[in-house]
């Protein structure tokens, strides 16, 4: 038998087969790999067999797929998208940051300004066109959106990677994250305060 090359000795196991090993040595339930004993529900095999002539057939993009995304951000609280949601979380005060695509009219600008108008959420015109800007949530394009999440707006901020330029908003977002942060881990003491007694 032909030797296999040295290089292979650096190779290791796939993740999911080193969790399935560490799972059964462990007795824990493995979530890494599927092994059921059970046959699926009738509803979803139906299901299935509807949707699996449908397509399309293809991996997703690799950040995942564009309605999941927009539903998964939608979900989270995170994000508002188009002219009526982002006024309304703007009139609440929910609107962190909100954007508006490099080739938006100067209609929806001033819109914009005039959501946030006398209050400290922020406003940004963005180096995305609306195509772009919707293509990343799944939508054929996208003039204006807003980050109702201060730690999204402040990710999304610094991946515009322009920190001199946007020093004041990048400013504002981090001290309104840590705020968020404060409130959030004064949250969980207090609840475990209730639960558990506070701790003498």
């Amino acid at each position: 038998m032909q030797e296999m090359s040295r290089k292979n000795q650096y190779f290791t196991d796939s993740v999911i087969r080193r969790m399935t090993r560490i799972s059964i040595d462990c007795g824990a339930i493995n979530l890494a790999q599927g092994f059921p004993d059970f046959d699926p529900p009738k509803a979803m095999l139906d299901r299935l067999n509807e949707v699996c002539y449908q397509g399309p057939h293809q991996y997703p993009i690799t950040m995942g797929a564009p309605n999941f995304r927009q539903a998964l951000a939608r979900k989270a609280g995170a994000a508002e998208l188009g002219e009526e949601p982002v006024g309304a979380a703007a009139r609440a005060q929910y609107a962190r940051l909100v954007v508006v695509a490099s080739d938006a009219s100067d209609h929806t600008w001033r819109r914009a300004l005039s959501f946030v108008a006398g209050t400290t959420q922020i406003t940004l015109r963005v180096p995305f066109t609306k195509d772009q800007l919707g293509f990343t949530i799944g939508r054929k394009e996208l003039a204006i959106a807003a980050f109702t999440d201060p730690a999204l707006a402040l990710a999304f901020v610094k991946a515009l990677g322009q920190p001199e330029k946007h020093a004041q908003v990048l400013e504002a977002l981090e001290n309104r994250t840590r705020r968020v942060q404060q409130r959030q881990k004064e949250a969980k003491a207090h609840t475990r305060n209730v639960r558990f007694g506070k701790k003498k």
